[in-house]
């Protein structure tokens, strides 16, 4: 049969001696060739002969840029002749080209299992890999392809990558710096090496050589035109040396290049308002927006820069022209007209108008029905909902939303972030790994990800999905503080600077972010670097751009010189600023209250007198005024002038607290107790003054009450770590039936990695309760060596010892606690300990767990 004898394709250097993978010819061939080929297929008898007539239409079909139907024909031969190298070859490079690099790599992957000898395949399979970020099979394939002799400039490129990539994440800066030389070296031999060349390229932006970026950035454009990672790299390093013309020419020039990149257009249009240009910015959008009429995202772009720079009477009149149209997009444009009106202050009006869209919608032919616009609707109006705390409306509408579409993304993050409030973590995870697969650039995902593994005391897996939401967006300020505050909070001090010098090189202004810094360095006693960061603070400041760099500044200088234990230089320095033209009343308030804690209350009270001066009314100085005078030994005045603020602010919960607690200082309980309760007259729903209260009925012994307070709390704000922390130890401590036990585990789950021992005897005793004596046994040691006189925290440690068979240990632990106050256990614990120290005293086998 004639039709198998001739390939198209160009073999790799294996099967045909001198080409090499992914090289296509350039012949053209004309649609005659294409039909022919196709026709070949009915001449053909056997699977061979079909699937190279496939794998050749597929070829015709890729020189017309058909591309789709260039992989149909691809697939078709696959499915025929599994291991039909070139049909592989074509199709994982056509995968490639759309940057589906995973797909691209798992069928050189199936190629290389057919084969295990096709080295040129190992090789870009490891390509490949890196790439989509699967770097164990990248090790793999570079390891074998250098074992089966094709060792080359591009497996010595991506040894080089993966050899950066351990140095970087070991903090190993001699492995960097050898990495990254040899990366160099390679694309100084060999230009075309792309990944040597964004590892050359990550070095300089690491070590701020911006202008070794542009140099490295402008070969790979000439190396490879279409590589749109270098244009962007030249951008940000043009911007960062103050190019400013080259950057205006090239986001023009990257927007006619790269139509693919919907959100250039709109950098384009921020670069031009930054520039101070609003009429190119406007005039571009609206090019942009006339050329995609029905482009809801265009439309959308042009609103918001119209709401931005000429208010919200232009955005709404331009909302109100679409809406006009009769479009397809109608319901939309709708849709938003009322969330403007929402954020205008006009909220009945917009719930009204999207309840209307509502019915609309469901009066709709079926076939004119769109159910992803109605689920976007019912999304928008849940939230409209929530934030006007109709919460079970809110819900309703996100369960209709995911009947319409069960991959609506937003509807998926509102109900998973209910979930997690609920502790129903494997069902959030389940709803935001749906989202993932639908917006996989999605930062706000990787948060709740995050929120969800915090919830489930994975602390390991929360860590990590902070650091996907940092990279997902880019190293924003947000995603990169909640990131680097928990490295900084696991005192991983090193990896938490590399967040922020990160983020900061892109946000070079953002007074968050260096405060963050300025922090670490006070943490690390890193005086001279803590200093720097507040210098560039005082620049921010003089600037005037955010009102937030000088309070920053000089609350970092004042962290500096207490950390440094520099009392007298802290004292000078807060005197300074409170007699400063433009002072505030905080460096007063920091000095009253400094004095008070050094016994100097006749210094603080010239110092109040001062400040009363400056703002005679202030709540928080007659607060102070209240505390100095009580310190000063008149309780009596000090009431007084408690019961009149009172008087005009009884719902302040502060006040009833600071009250409270005047009567607890001169030991009357009973007082304490009354004021309370007056207060929570006064502020039913007061979470502080609940709070309070329930730790006042445990003491008392009304455990039923803390638990339905505890209960209150928690469903109001399922996130607070103690009021979590108390609930579920109550119930772990007074309740005994499983289905109780296993919801305290729920909700104790969070506290596994807890620094503070309260948290962590709380979930050791859960574990304990359900039978898990190793697991527990860690935790409540933990605790049991934070808290040593405190009797129910050792009497817990004790009992798993026990449990544990290390008797001597249990024994000695339970005698320490008849030592203490045992009226602080409850009768079940202290009937426990008097059986156990009998039972292990006299050698009698162990005791049932109290399941």
């Amino acid at each position: 049969m004639w039709c198998c004898a001739v390939r198209v394709y160009n073999l790799p250097r294996d099967a045909q001696g001198s080409k090499t993978p992914g090289d296509f010819v350039k012949h053209r061939l004309t649609t005659a060739a294409i039909l022919a080929a196709t026709l070949l297929l009915s001449a053909c008898d056997s699977a061979e002969e079909r699937a190279e007539a496939h794998y050749e239409a597929g070829i015709a079909f890729l020189e017309e840029g058909d591309d789709q139907r260039a992989s149909l024909e691809f697939r078709n031969a696959l499915q025929l002749v599994p291991d039909h190298r070139g049909a592989g070859i074509a199709f994982a490079e056509l995968l490639a080209d759309q940057d589906r690099f995973d797909r691209a790599a798992s069928y050189y992957l199936r190629m290389v299992e057919y084969d295990p000898d096709f080295a040129e395949g190992r090789v870009r399979l490891a390509e490949l890999a890196l790439d989509s970020g699967d770097i164990a099979t990248a090790r793999r394939s570079v390891d074998k392809a250098i074992e089966l002799g094709a060792a080359s400039p591009r497996t010595e490129a991506v040894a080089a990558s993966l050899a950066y990539r351990d140095a970087l994440q070991s903090s190993d800066r001699i492995g960097r710096d050898a990495a990254a030389g040899q990366a160099r070296r390679l694309v100084e031999e060999e230009p075309g090496l792309v990944h040597a060349r964004r590892i050359a390229v990550f070095d300089a932006v690491q070590r701020e050589a911006w202008n070794e970026v542009i140099a490295l950035a402008d070969a790979g454009i000439a190396n490879a035109p279409e590589k749109y990672e270098f244009y962007d790299i030249r951008l940000r390093a043009l911007e960062q040396v103050g190019r400013n013309p080259e950057v205006t020419a090239l986001l023009e020039d990257m927007v006619e290049r790269f139509p693919e990149e919907e959100a250039l257009p709109q950098t384009l249009a921020q670069w031009y308002v930054l520039e101070g240009d609003i009429a190119s910015a406007k005039a571009l959008l609206r090019v942009e927006a006339a050329e995609a009429p029905e482009d809801l995202e265009t439309q959308r772009t042009l609103v918001s820069f119209l709401r931005e720079h000429q208010g919200d009477a232009a955005a709404e009149a331009e909302l109100e022209r679409l809406a006009g149209q009769g479009d397809a997009n109608n319901l939309s444009y709708r849709a938003m007209l009322a969330t403007l009106k929402y954020q205008t202050e006009r909220q009945a009006e917009a719930i009204a108008d999207m309840r209307t869209l509502l019915d609309e919608a469901a009066a709709l032919p079926k076939e004119e029905q769109k159910p992803q616009d109605v689920a976007s609707i019912r999304v928008d109006l849940a939230r409209m909902l929530l934030e006007q705390g109709e919460s079970d409306a809110a819900r309703e509408l996100v369960e209709a939303a995911l009947r319409d579409d069960p991959t609506r993304t937003e509807a998926l993050k509102m109900r998973a972030t209910w979930f997690i409030d609920e502790d129903r973590v494997e069902d959030a995870i389940v709803d935001l790994r749906t989202a993932m697969r639908e917006s996989p650039q999605d930062p706000a995902i990787m948060t709740l990800m995050a929120a969800a593994h915090e919830r489930a005391g994975e602390t390991d897996l929360k860590r990590e999905m902070l650091a996907k939401a940092v990279e997902l967006s880019g190293s924003a300020p947000a995603e990169t503080l909640r990131y680097a505050g928990m490295l900084i909070a696991d005192g991983r001090y090193n990896p938490a600077e590399e967040v922020l010098m990160d983020a900061l090189r892109l946000h070079r202004e953002d007074v968050a972010l260096y405060s963050e810094l300025g922090r670490l360095m006070v943490l690390r006693e890193d005086w001279g670097r803590a200093e720097q960061v507040a210098t560039k603070l005082e620049e921010l400041a003089a600037v005037g751009q955010d009102p937030a760099a000088a309070p920053a500044m000089n609350t970092l200088r004042a962290q500096i010189l207490s950390a440094q234990d520099r009392e007298e230089d802290l004292f000078a320095f807060l005197d300074g600023l409170s007699r400063a033209e433009d002072a505030g009343i905080a460096a007063d308030i920091a000095i009253i209250r400094g004095l008070v804690d050094q016994g100097d209350l006749e210094g603080a009270r010239a110092r109040l007198t001062e400040a009363q001066e400056k703002a005679p009314d202030l709540p928080i100085l007659r607060l102070l005024d209240v505390a100095v005078t009580s310190a000063e030994g008149d309780h009596a005045a000090a009431a007084a002038a408690l019961d009149g603020m009172l008087a005009e602010a009884p719902q302040s919960e502060t006040l009833w607290l600071a009250r409270m607690r005047l009567e607890l200082l001169q030991g009357d309980r009973e007082a304490a107790a009354e004021v309370l309760d007056r207060g929570l007259e006064a502020v039913p729903e007061g979470a502080n003054l609940l709070f309070t209260k329930a730790g006042q009925l445990e003491a008392e012994g009304d455990i039923d009450g803390a638990i339905a307070i505890y209960e209150t709390l928690y469903a109001r704000n399922s996130n607070a770590a103690f009021v979590a922390n108390n609930l579920a130890s109550l119930l772990s401590m007074y309740r005994d039936d499983p289905e109780t036990l296993q919801r305290a585990y729920r909700i104790s789950r969070r506290l596994q990695d807890a620094e503070a021992p309260p948290l962590r005897d709380t979930y050791g005793w859960i574990a304990a309760r359900l039978g898990r004596f190793e697991e527990a046994e860690r935790h409540l040691a933990f605790a049991a060596e934070g808290m040593p006189r405190h009797p129910v925290v050792q009497f817990h440690y004790a009992f798993v010892l026990a449990q544990l068979g290390r008797e001597s240990e249990a024994l000695e632990r339970f005698r320490a606690v008849e030592a203490l106050d045992t009226s602080l256990l409850s009768e079940a614990d202290r009937e426990t300990l008097a059986s156990e120290i009998a039972r292990i005293e006299a050698g009698e086998p162990l005791a049932p767990s109290p399941q």
